[in-house]
Formats: structure tokens, C-alpha cells, sequence
């Protein structure tokens, strides 16, 4: 899960109000899982 975390770093974004910018790793985890759905 490291590698997937990397590419929702927050270092690799914009410095924008988006919501992959959050540090709540829930939110992340859930990013992640909706990521590989439709994807």
C-alpha cells in the first residue's frame, strides 16, 4: 500500500482545496478503494 500512498501523496498535488489533500487516512483508504473500482 506504500507505492499507492505515494501517488496520493499530497507532496505530488497541487496546492489546491482538493480532498486527496487531507491528511485523514480514512478518507485516503476510501480514495484508494474507489480508485481501483473504477479504474
Amino acid at each position: 500500500m506504500h507505492a499507492i500512498n505515494n501517488i496520493v501523496d499530497d507532496s505530488h498535488l497541487p496546492n489546491l482545496p482538493n480532498p486527496l489533500q487531507t491528511k485523514n487516512t480514512l478518507y485516503r483508504v476510501f480514495f484508494i478503494f474507489y480508485f481501483f473500482v473504477f479504474l
